[in-house]
């Protein structure tokens, strides 16, 4: 019974992954203000919190720079395969390998932010994502 909660919470995990490539990853970090101290912390964090929902100017998932659209949606097959075949040994290592490839990924596109761009929101909710689906994953080969 618990199997088959994880493998739920693994598909929409991986759901939940191809879907943050949608989202924009990267966008254009504007021209510095220059203001009092106070007022500068202040009005850069409201508009971070407005840049992070915003869609213009940005650089989805699927057009980042590096290869990492096809990589996650690589590692969303290759979790599928395994949550197909999650009964034998090869299911598990599917499970396994898909969910640490798609980490991988999810911390490779955090770290390497392309020039003159801040991070945006769909980096974010890929990277829970990927963790979701690492630890629905861990749970449903330990119930096999």
């Amino acid at each position: 019974m618990r199997s088959g909660a994880s493998l739920g919470a693994v598909l929409l995990a991986g759901g939940g992954l191809v879907a943050s490539l949608a989202l924009p990853w990267y966008g254009v970090e504007p021209a510095a203000v220059d203001t009092d101290a106070w007022t500068a912390n202040w009005q850069a964090f409201l508009t971070l919190l407005d840049r992070q929902r915003s869609f213009e100017a940005t650089v989805r998932g699927w057009s980042a720079p590096s290869s990492t659209g096809p990589l996650l949606a690589l590692a969303a097959v290759t979790v599928l395969a395994g949550v197909v075949t999650a009964g034998n040994r090869l299911g598990r290592g599917l499970l396994a390998v898909g969910s640490v490839g798609a980490l991988g990924v999810c911390v490779a596109g955090l770290l390497r932010v392309p020039e003159a761009l801040e991070l945006r929101v769909g980096v974010w909710v890929s990277l829970a994502c990927a963790l979701m689906l690492l630890s629905g994953a861990r749970r449903a080969s330990a119930y096999q």
